[in-house]
């Protein structure tokens, strides 16, 4: 995440090791990043919807993890150059692409940022071509090459506090993955008991009452979304973006150090700002 070091670097040069400096930058980032999601949501719904929509994603107790939490600020990051990335789009679509990239190097989160701007564009009423899209495609293939071979990491080599079945069953990843939807719904609709890093018990059957409920949740989304497409096409993308926006910490692919965070839907959160502002 160079992106988000090179500003610790800057704040240190700025203002040491004063704390008060450090949690400064981070909120000013924030307010700037609320203005750009704001015209972001302006772009869908009428000024005022689009206001209340980003007040309550910007204000939401979860972006704490973000804002309070100096070493979360790579998703502040990433959400201000996915907004500005949206926002160039199509007009000025080399700066879009050079927002694409920084947001990247944030947070590897935005890996979807192609997927997400075509969900934006698409909701937007007038569709750009979709050859319009093929250099962010290119873009993260060749992200995707360079964090295979020059920027490689070692992941762990398993999940903290699970079984060996974590790491070797990917049926067992998928259904503790489901189960953590339900809970990133309710902590943007409730935000109660919320913790920078929690446990997550390992789902090991179809039938258990957390899959039984991740499922339901699912089909009610899904079919919404399916239903609402041609009426109300920025509710069908704010819930679509929603459950895309999970993917990259769903442990499917890469595993990761935990099997749920609750700053992990932050960036899920957007979709449903959408729906609000509806």
């Amino acid at each position: 995440r160079p992106i988000q070091m090179v500003t610790h670097f800057v704040d240190v040069q700025l203002w040491d090791y004063e704390a008060w400096g450090h949690h400064l930058s981070s909120i000013l980032l924030h307010a700037v990043t609320a203005v750009v999601m704001w015209r972001v949501l302006a772009r869908l719904y009428p000024v005022g919807a689009a206001f209340l929509a980003a007040a309550w994603f910007s204000l939401h107790p979860l972006q704490s993890y973000a804002v309070a939490y100096l070493s979360g600020r790579g998703d502040t990051l990433a959400l201000l150059f996915l907004g500005l990335g949206l926002l160039a789009f199509p007009q000025r679509r080399g700066l879009s692409l050079s927002c694409a990239a920084l947001a990247m190097l944030s947070k590897e989160h935005l890996v979807l940022f192609p997927l997400l701007l075509l969900l934006y564009d698409r909701a937007g009423g007038h569709p750009a071509p979709l050859n319009a899209h093929l250099p962010f495609w290119i873009l993260i293939a060749v992200y995707g090459l360079a964090r295979l071979t020059v920027l490689t990491f070692h992941a762990p080599g398993d999940v903290v506090g699970f079984s060996d079945l974590m790491n070797d069953t990917w049926r067992i990843r998928l259904l503790t993955y489901l189960t953590t939807i339900p809970h990133g719904l309710r902590l943007w609709l409730w935000p109660s008991d919320l913790h920078h890093e929690r446990s997550w018990p390992l789902a090991t059957t179809f039938n258990t009452p957390t899959v039984w409920l991740a499922g339901v949740v699912l089909v009610l989304l899904g079919g919404l979304a399916i239903r609402l497409r041609a009426k109300r096409p920025q509710v069908a993308m704010g819930i679509v973006w929603f459950l895309v926006s999970t993917i990259p910490t769903s442990n499917l692919f890469v595993l990761l150090n935990a099997a749920c965070y609750d700053h992990w839907f932050l960036l899920p959160g957007f979709g449903l700002a959408l729906l609000i502002g509806r």
